[in-house]
């Protein structure tokens, strides 16, 4: 069991976690990701199971063949390898067609009622978290494994517990970035840009990779710093709030400020990056075309290895005091709204649609929002 503590002073990489050492900003890293070849046998497994949908074939189990592929790479040990296979994953699913096709699968089965896979459709019909951080399009598509592999980091113990997931299962999750009808964010900086609504910066339990499917977002990496002067960037003397976790209650509080190390970086269509837990960023959209025209990414996270990292305006933090069951708000939607939400998105990604709006499915009156504005 690894001997980490359970809330660092800052993100760090556990001891012989960090893939691409030779990277040294957010940029490099996407463009070395979207430049790099695509795992032949990922590619091809994903390919022959849209084949088969497409030519009618009724013998196919589209979340267990998504599940044993994230279960193989799950045996890859933590470095360079496992990220260009999650990134080859990401990249051959996230075609626009070829995530809408995944989309009506998961439809397809889940009515078709698979006895093989009836648990897994009805888990993913039943997750709770379409709302609460304040968009309306986090769906999880496919869950590896829950029992640890050979590769899989060992963490402290209690980590599963306190973020509330199982810590050694990979997911493959699809975001949507349209801010839920009543979704009210946390003001924190005076001269925000007009065009712009920001999460809290924060780092991950995880590793992570993502791929732009379409739109597009921006995304700035920061570093912690203690002291109030000498800060640049967009939270230049702003003093935020450390605390563990996205959710209260909190066990750990402090004061500190960020430099930026990279601003707005843009993020287009197919473009792809890997995270790793230790770096702070946050995803940045145009709420004005998040109305009609969302941004949409496939992401897939690793293991849980460490406890996030979360800076936020005070009014959040204090809300989080005011309100440490927030996160119990959250809810599954009806069969009928989770049927719904992927059948617009998949004519949303081909086309059939010009423009989507969830919040019109995805019906959430919380006020709550994990954003800046």
């Amino acid at each position: 069991m690894s001997s980490e503590p359970s809330f660092s002073k800052g993100p760090h990489s556990p001891a012989g976690s960090r893939a691409l050492p030779d990277l040294v900003s957010f940029s490099a890293i996407r463009n070395r990701i979207t430049a790099a070849p695509i795992d032949s046998n990922i590619n091809r497994c994903i390919d022959d199971l849209l084949d088969a949908w497409h030519s009618g074939c009724v013998d196919i189990t589209p979340f267990l063949t998504l599940q044993a592929m994230l279960d193989r790479i799950r045996m890859v040990p933590v470095g360079d390898e496992r990220v260009y296979l999650m990134s080859s994953v990401v990249r051959s699913l996230g075609r626009p067609q070829a995530l809408a096709s995944f989309l009506d699968m998961l439809r397809w089965a889940a009515l078709r009622s698979h006895p093989s896979e009836d648990s897994y459709l009805s888990m993913l019909q039943n997750v709770r978290m379409h709302s609460i951080y304040g968009w309306c399009g986090n769906t999880m598509l496919v869950e590896s494994g829950r029992t640890p592999v050979a590769a899989t980091y060992p963490v402290f113990p209690g980590l599963a517990e306190r973020l509330g997931n199982p810590a050694s299962s990979w997911n493959l999750t699809l975001h949507v970035w349209q801010p839920n009808r009543y979704a009210r964010g946390f003001t924190v900086l005076k001269d925000r840009p007009a065009d712009s609504i920001a999460e809290p910066p924060h780092s991950h339990p995880f590793d992570f990779v993502s791929s732009v499917v379409t739109g597009s977002m921006r995304q700035s990496i920061y570093r912690q710093v203690d002291t109030v002067s000498s800060r640049m960037g967009r939270y230049a003397d702003v003093t935020l709030e450390h605390v563990d976790g996205v959710w209260p209650p909190h066990d750990h509080q402090s004061s500190v400020g960020l430099d930026v190390l990279e601003e707005r970086v843009v993020l287009a269509p197919g473009d792809t990056y890997y995270m790793p837990c230790d770096m702070i960023h946050d995803v940045e959209i145009d709420p004005a075309a998040a109305v009609e025209t969302p941004t949409i990414t496939l992401f897939l996270s690793s293991e849980y290895m460490v406890m996030p990292h979360v800076y936020m305006a005070r009014s959040m933090a204090e809300n989080h005091v005011s309100h440490p069951k927030v996160k119990t708000l959250a809810s599954p939607i009806p069969p009928q709204s989770w049927h719904a939400k992927l059948e617009a998105v998949s004519n949303y990604l081909t086309g059939r649609s010009v423009t989507l709006r969830l919040p019109d499915i995805v019906l959430f009156n919380g006020e709550y929002a994990f954003f800046h504005i």
